[in-house]
């Protein structure tokens, strides 16, 4: 029998798409009118603001979580995200227009991320976008260019999201991007004191 070593098993591994993190780092990239880039600490003030307390209820009131309790909390998710240090296996970035030099520093609009799946090759795909930013494209838009990095980079086979069925601009989106819907769990996101049904959504590589 042949005997592997440890970095050649990290790059086999990597290679046959067991998950995001595995043998990668987050990578930033850019589309048409965006940037998706690894957080940074100059970051949190405004996708704080997007998100906290009555503010950001147009857009935690579509997820599972509710939003920061402060502003250090928003501070330590980029720093850690940043430096790959949460541990949960996945890539996680910050949502922005691509820079200009004739206007001012590139605007935050939001976060996006692939965390790894039940199966080997397979990842969860969560976004949100500040109200600001919305009905003008942009997740799409952001949500495609994940997908191209998922299958072609990472080299995933299966990406899931998950919408609220109370959200139907968010299936709107994934739709859009190439996903198709496999059902409905019923009951299955406790929010507000009350169970909602959430909307499933996947996209294979043999999809493209």
């Amino acid at each position: 029998m042949a005997i592997v070593a440890p970095d050649m098993l990290s790059d086999m591994t990597r290679l046959v798409g067991t998950g995001p993190a595995v043998g990668t780092v987050a990578v930033s990239m850019t589309t048409e009118r965006l940037t998706i880039g690894t957080p940074a600490e100059r970051d949190a003030a405004a996708l704080f603001a997007m998100t906290y307390e009555q503010g950001g209820l147009p857009v935690t009131s579509k997820l599972l979580w509710n939003g920061p309790i402060d502003l250090d909390e928003t501070r330590a998710w980029c720093v850690k995200y940043r430096d790959n240090d949460f541990y949960d296996g996945g890539h996680h970035w910050v949502i922005g227009d691509r820079p200009h030099p004739m206007k001012a520093p590139p605007l935050v609009m939001g976060a996006i991320g692939l965390t790894p799946g039940n199966q080997p090759g397979s990842a969860h795909l969560g976004y949100w976008l500040g109200e600001a930013y919305w009905s003008k494209g942009f997740m799409t838009e952001a949500v495609v260019a994940m997908c191209n990095h998922a299958f072609e980079v990472l080299n995933l086979h299966r990406i899931e999201a998950s919408a609220f069925l109370t959200n139907p601009a968010s299936s709107t989106v994934l739709k859009k991007a190439g996903f198709a819907s496999e059902g409905v769990r019923r009951a299955c996101a406790y929010k507000y004191g009350e169970w909602i049904d959430e909307l499933v959504w996947a996209r294979l590589r043999t999809d493209r």
